[in-house]
């Protein structure tokens, strides 16, 4: 019989080592039959009331990062100018279904959960199963808020534009502290993908329309030690294991 310390050790091994798997999830749904947007070209309309003067190259840096993605056919860019803006996308009467504004009220707009954030993306919930057919990502210029479009520091703001524009191409929050989906961006000091982020994006579209099988490392608590652990334990736990083995009513090993 193994021994408690042993199994302890299997254990703590294992967390250790990070684990092989997805941690995405999907945007306002965690029905994984979720679709992104039908069409794989997707392109948001732009109101720049309110915006801060480079807010255009902000967004195309921002949309770089999901447009290069290796096993996914995505396009994502900006289209033409929009009037529209929160109320009349919440009412139902954006003429574009994929669009980008600036909000001087944000704060109430978001609500809590845009407490401390620089925009906010949001998809609206399609049926089971169903396409991303509206969305939009909010940019916070709120003059109340000290998380302001106008006081960003460029890269943190073109990091928090790539990640809402995630959310608005369908992809949720990550457990993947090394994906740009992840809770929080606050760490965060260059514009990047994380493997999540690539897994996540090929999944919702995947070049060929063949679903992503699989996914990368993902980063989980502890390092690469764990698994190096485990393997120099595994002779000991076996010959731990066979001195209490018994086999036909004889006891192998010593008592």
């Amino acid at each position: 019989m193994l021994k408690p310390s042993f199994l302890g050790l299997i254990f703590f091994s294992v967390l250790g080592s990070g684990r092989d798997g997805c941690a995405f999830t999907l945007s306002s749904s965690n029905d994984p039959s979720l679709q992104g947007w039908a069409n794989h070209t997707v392109t948001f309309a732009l109101n720049p009331t309110g915006c801060p003067a480079g807010i255009v190259r902000s967004l195309t840096d921002a949309m770089a990062v999901w447009n290069g993605v290796a096993n996914s056919d995505l396009s994502v860019s900006l289209g033409g100018v929009s009037s529209a803006g929160y109320a009349q996308f919440s009412a139902g009467l954006s003429p574009d279904a994929a669009l980008i504004f600036c909000d001087s009220n944000f704060a109430a707009d978001a609500g809590p959960a845009g407490r401390g954030r620089l925009a906010m993306g949001h998809v609206t919930p399609p049926p089971p199963g169903g396409h991303v057919a509206a969305a939009y990502v909010m940019i916070n210029v709120d003059p109340g808020s000290t998380e302001n479009a106008f006081n960003a520091d460029p890269t943190k703001l073109e990091i928090a534009l790539a990640r809402e524009l995630g959310r608005a191409l369908g992809l949720g929050p990550s457990a993947d502290v090394n994906a740009l989906m992840y809770g929080s961006i606050a760490a965060k000091t260059q514009l990047r993908l994380g493997q999540d982020d690539l897994d996540g994006i090929a999944y919702l579209y995947p070049r060929n329309d063949a679903r992503q099988a699989g996914c990368g490392r993902v980063a989980g608590p502890g390092s690469a030690w764990g698994l190096g652990l485990l393997v120099m334990m595994i002779p000991i736990v076996v010959v731990g294991g066979l001195r209490r083995t018994r086999f036909h009513g004889l006891v192998i090993g010593r008592r």
